[in-house]
């Protein structure tokens, strides 16, 4: 989709259908985000440590905080840039302004980017009315998780906390998303001796268990996870966490060993299997 929807755009540039170039060009965008995604999802995007991973200081005092990707972004750009074109060009055909780029009769493809800009604006007003933000900070005394949802105008914060000591595991698993393509996206669970208060949970957690979306996090997820079993289990790397250097023990490990550890993996998977 990402090759082929510039070629329809030239296509609409050389036939002189404006409607057509408008739609082509969104179509275009949000297949690029999506593969930006999907290459995202494979982990190629944790080249090096993201300098959105810093050490900062709050009401717990010092530790690593781990900021969620900015996904949305590029969404919001590309739908908004689309609608506001698409609608200001239809605008002023049925104002019946000559300077846009639709002549008179053009009626049908006036109409056409009417439509797509009204529903450029939808999803647009939908993406950002509803989401969540969500940051993980590693502090010397536990591990905390908040989430921030926006619902409208309504925003409401979630603030886990779980100290080292109440960790029972660290389980790594993934969020399966069937569809065209099937996407597995990572996460951890934080297992938890005592049980969380409910209102620090989230519809997904349980009682002793909090989950992490580590692949809508800034760190690579495999380090991430290695990272916090190693601090489980060392109390003086606990302790160098509120150090101004201890971002730095979440550099991801070069894409060519990360790569040849995920094909190793999975040919031991396919050989260990029962035939």
């Amino acid at each position: 989709m990402t090759l082929v929807m510039p070629v329809a755009v030239l296509k609409s540039l050389v036939v002189n259908e404006p409607a057509a170039f408008f739609v082509g060009v969104a179509m275009t965008l949000l297949a690029a985000f999506a593969t930006v995604g999907l290459v995202g999802i494979a982990g190629v995007r944790h080249l090096r440590l993201s300098k959105r991973i810093v050490v900062s200081q709050d009401d717990l005092g010092a530790g690593i905080a781990i900021p969620s990707r900015r996904h949305l972004a590029p969404l919001l750009v590309g739908l908004g840039s689309t609608s506001v074109v698409g609608l200001v060009v239809a605008a002023g055909w049925f104002l019946g302004v000559d300077a846009g780029p639709l002549a008179a009769d053009d009626r049908g493809q006036a109409h056409l980017l009417t439509v797509g800009g009204i529903a450029a604006s939808a999803l647009f007003a939908a993406f950002l009315g509803f989401h969540s933000v969500k940051e993980v900070r590693l502090y010397p005394g536990g591990v905390r998780r908040m989430v921030t949802l926006r619902r409208l105008w309504s925003t409401r914060t979630v603030d886990t906390f779980v100290p080292w000591d109440d960790i029972v595991e660290l389980e790594a698993d993934e969020q399966v998303v069937r569809g065209v393509f099937e996407v597995r996206n990572p996460i951890i669970w934080l297992i938890s001796g005592p049980a969380l208060p409910k209102s620090s949970r989230l519809r997904f957690d349980e009682p002793n268990r909090v989950r992490i979306d580590a692949h809508l996090l800034v760190a690579e997820p495999n380090t991430l996870l290695t990272v916090m079993l190693a601090l489980r289990e060392s109390a003086p790397l606990r302790r160098s966490l509120a150090d101004s250097g201890a971002s730095a023990l979440l550099t991801p490990p070069p894409l060519r060993a990360r790569l040849w550890a995920q094909t190793s993996a999975s040919v031991t998977r396919e050989s260990s299997a029962p035939r």
